[in-house]
């Protein structure tokens, strides 16, 4: 990020924080941030750590408190503040961990973003100069991820987890190519995006991914909002479907025929 949007962000979430420590409990929700927000985590984040500081100042002033109806209203104040965290660190918590799906399948599906003019970004990120060892890694790396193989190497399979934006995303790795996704949830994965590192460039990587993730959010949230609907089916029958359009896209119809043979 630049110095500017460093300076914004800081000022809204300092804006966010000084309004929840200040409303009531019954205007929480209200005052914090949706998680389209692509601030949302570091702002929840700033949000429940000035929760902290704020409970342990009260519970200072209760104990140096002398007048029994000072502590009685201090107590009332620091209950307040202990229910305002434990709202907020459950919207976090529903944020960066899969969502538990009751309308579930047996298989694992991936559900590919769409940005606002619900267009699939993952097909832009397909170059049609690459090798075809690069496309059949490609292929090989979806077909991981649609069979939920996910390793414990870090090497190959790993969270992000060095900036507060990236949080909750996953990286699948294969040479040079990298798959980055979300978690809907145990058994759903949306895909944000992919990527042929040819130089080791971290810094304009992440600014890839987070403004990647910025732009799939409104889509990412509209789909997490149906897990638990029959509307669901729909969009795992849409996406399978999407699925083997991009294999065949990469070649993996050459292949398919080549077995069948």
């Amino acid at each position: 990020m630049t110095e500017e949007e460093l300076r914004t962000l800081e000022k809204e979430r300092k804006n966010y924080c000084d309004a929840v420590l200040d409303c009531s409990l019954e205007d929480v929700e209200k005052i914090l941030p949706t998680t389209a927000s692509s601030n949302f985590f570091p702002i929840m984040n700033g949000i429940v750590k000035d929760l902290h500081k704020q409970i342990k100042e009260l519970q200072s002033v209760i104990e140096q408190s002398i007048s029994e109806k000072d502590k009685l209203e201090w107590n009332i104040d620091l209950k307040c503040a202990r229910a305002k965290l434990d709202l907020c660190e459950k919207k976090l918590q529903n944020y960066t961990n899969p969502k538990e799906v009751i309308i579930e399948t047996d298989d694992y599906h991936l559900i590919f973003g769409k940005n606002i003019a619900d267009n699939i970004s993952f097909l832009k990120d397909i170059d049609s100069k690459w090798e075809e060892r690069q496309k059949d890694i490609l292929i090989k790396l979806l077909q991981e991820l649609k069979a939920g193989y996910i390793t414990n190497n870090q090497e190959k399979d790993k969270q992000l987890l060095h900036n507060d934006k990236l949080k909750g995303i996953f990286e699948k790795k294969g040479f040079q190519m990298r798959v980055y996704y979300r978690k809907l949830s145990d058994k759903l994965f949306y895909i944000l995006m992919v990527r042929l590192k040819k130089d080791d460039n971290p810094l304009s990587l992440r600014t890839e991914i987070e403004q990647r993730d910025k732009n799939l959010r409104f889509h990412y949230q509209k789909v997490y909002e149906q897990l638990n609907t029959e509307k669901i089916i729909d969009i795992i029958e849409e996406n399978d479907i999407i699925y083997e359009q991009v294999i065949n896209l990469l070649g993996g119809e050459k292949e398919t025929k080549k077995a069948n043979e």
